[in-house]
């Protein structure tokens, strides 16, 4: 085989390769523009649907439909968890906690 025949062999192979992607690429294009609109069509939901307590300042606030309110007097969590409005939680084993600045604790008294 000459030179001349290998390189036109090459060439070939390179051009059925760059056809085979140019048919694969629409198909991405469509899948990753189909994903990001679903994305953005989720992100106010979910900014919405953000519920729970956030020590912000050294003072606890309450997040609550899309609102956040100081906290005015302590709550009980459904799992026994005690917070006060000053970020110490009581866990219902007697253990406790004080919550640091930035630290997010949804109604279930998850941190």
């Amino acid at each position: 085989m000459s030179t001349k025949e290998a390189y036109k062999q090459k060439i070939e192979a390179e051009l059925e390769l760059a056809q085979a992607n140019r048919k694969e690429k629409p198909k991405m294009k469509r899948q990753f523009l189909s994903l990001l609109v679903a994305t953005l069509l989720m992100v106010p939901m979910m900014a919405n649907a953000i519920e729970g307590l956030v020590m912000q300042d050294g003072k606890m606030m309450m997040m609550k439909d899309g609102m956040t309110t100081p906290m005015a007097k302590e709550m009980m969590m459904p799992n026994g968890t005690k917070i006060m409005p000053d970020g110490t939680a009581m866990m219902k084993n007697g253990k406790k906690t004080q919550m640091a600045n930035g630290m997010m604790m949804d109604l279930r008294a998850t941190l």
